[in-house]
C-alpha cells in the first residue's frame, strides 16, 4: 500500500515537517500494510495525475497545518477525489477565525462565519464539498470541529484527532545542549521567537516583543538562563534582534539555525518552560511534557491550546498583562511542575492512543 502525504513540506519550517515526521513514526509503529509513504513536492507542484504517472497511490493524506483553507492542498484533495482515491484528514485545522468566532464556537455555538482574520478569503464552499468527501476527517481541534459542523451536517467519522506533532517521540538528540549550551547550568527558559509579517492579533508584533524583552530581564532577575530559537528560517532574523536587544550574554543564549524536530524536542525537554510565538514550537513544548506559555498570534493556537486543556497557558499578543502573566505562570510552573507535567502526559496518551487506532483501523 502506497500513501500520498500532502503537507507544506520543503520549507525548513519545523512545524510542517514535524508533522510529517510523526506521521512516518506513527506508519511504522502501527501499520502493517503501508511500504512507501510519499511526501508531495510543493515546489514541484505537480498534480496527482502527473505523479500516477510513475507511482501507485491508495490513499491521500491531507496532513497537519491549517490546509482546510490553502488553495493549493484544496486543489490536490479535490483532485484525489476525482480520481476516486481515498482521502483522510489526519490532524488538519483551520486558521484565521475572528476572535468573536472563536469566542462563540468555545461555547458551542456551530455557524459559518460571515468574516475572518485580516479579511482572509476562505471559499467555505469548497471545504464544505471536501469535507463531505472525506473517508475520515480527524481535525486539530475544537475550533476546527466548530466550523466544520457549521458548514456541513455533522459527518459521523469526523473527531479530533490532535495536531499530529503533539504525539511525536523521537530519539534523544542533544545537538543544542551540547553545541551551544555547554557548560550552562542555570535553569533554562526557551523563548521561540519571529515574525508573522503582523498578520497576529492587534497586528503589532513590537507591543509583543517589548513585553517579551520585560519578562526577559525579570526571569534572567530569578536566576534563569534565557535560550532565544526560531522555528523556520524567516523567523532567525527576529531571534537575532531579540537576542541584541537583551544584550547580556552571559544570561542569554541565542541559536542562530532552525534545528532539527528531535533536536528541538530534545532540548525542550531539559527547560523549566518555554514561552513561544509559533505554534508548533508550543506543541513541541507540550509533546516533550515541558509547561509552556502560549502567545498565540492566530485561532490555530488557541484551537491546539483547546485539545489538550491549556487554554489558560494562552495569551493574545495584544495583551498588556504579558509580564504579569509569566511572573504569575512562572511561580505556578515550580510549585505545581508535577501536575503540569503529568496532565501533559496524559492528553499526550489520550491522542497517541486515538492515532494508534487510526492507522491501525484504515492502514
Amino acid at each position: 500500500m502506497k500513501l500520498l502525504y500532502i503537507g507544506y513540506l520543503g520549507f525548513n519550517n519545523v512545524g510542517d515537517e514535524v508533522c510529517y515526521e510523526s506521521f512516518i513514526q506513527s506508519i511504522n509503529r502501527w501499520s502493517n500494510s503501508v511500504d512507501k509513504v510519499i511526501a508531495y513536492d510543493i515546489k514541484e507542484n505537480k498534480g496527482i495525475k502527473n505523479i500516477l504517472n510513475k507511482e501507485t497511490i491508495d490513499a491521500v493524506i491531507l496532513g497537519g497545518g491549517s490546509l482546510f483553507q490553502g488553495d493549493i492542498f484544496l486543489t490536490l484533495a479535490e483532485e484525489a477525489i476525482e480520481l476516486g482515491i481515498p482521502l483522510y484528514s489526519y490532524g488538519t485545522g483551520i486558521d484565521y477565525l475572528t476572535e468573536d468566532t472563536m469566542s462563540k464556537y468555545i461555547i458551542g455555538e456551530s455557524f459559518q462565519p460571515s468574516s475572518f482574520f485580516d479579511n482572509r478569503q476562505i471559499n467555505t464552499s469548497r471545504i464544505k464539498k471536501l469535507v463531505e468527501s472525506l473517508t475520515y476527517t480527524g481535525v486539530r481541534g475544537p475550533l476546527t470541529l466548530q466550523f466544520i459542523k457549521g458548514l456541513s451536517p455533522v459527518n459521523s467519522s469526523i473527531e479530533i484527532i490532535g495536531d499530529s506533532g503533539f504525539i511525536y517521540s523521537p530519539n534523544s538528540d542533544h545537538y543544542i545542549l551540547n553545541h551551544y549550551l555547554f557548560p550552562v547550568q542555570a535553569p533554562l527558559i526557551a523563548i521561540n521567537w519571529g515574525t508573522t509579517f503582523n498578520k497576529l492579533f492587534g497586528y503589532n508584533e513590537a507591543l509583543v516583543e517589548d513585553q517579551l524583552i520585560e519578562s526577559c530581564f525579570y526571569l534572567i532577575s530569578k536566576g534563569y538562563h534565557i535560550v532565544i530559537y526560531p522555528m523556520w528560517n524567516q523567523d532567525i532574523e527576529s531571534c537575532m534582534n531579540l537576542y541584541h536587544r537583551l544584550n547580556n550574554k552571559d544570561s542569554v543564549t541565542f541559536i542562530p539555525e532552525v534545528c532539527s524536530s528531535s533536536q528541538i524536542y530534545s532540548f525542550l525537554g531539559k527547560c523549566h518552560f518555554s514561552i513561544n510565538l509559533k505554534l508548533h514550537a508550543n506543541i513541541l513544548s507540550a509533546a516533550a511534557f515541558t509547561p509552556f506559555i502560549q502567545i498565540a498570534y492566530r485561532s490555530k493556537g488557541f484551537d491546539f491550546a483547546l485539545s489538550i486543556n491549556q487554554f489558560e497557558n494562552t495569551l493574545y499578543p495584544h495583551s498588556s498583562t504579558i509580564l504579569e502573566t509569566i511572573k504569575e505562570k512562572e511561580k505556578n510552573f515550580t510549585r505545581y511542575r508535577e501536575n503540569y507535567t503529568n496532565k501533559l502526559k496524559a492528553e499526550k496518551e489520550k491522542y497517541t492512543e486515538k492515532h494508534k487506532c487510526f492507522i491501525q483501523s484504515h492502514f
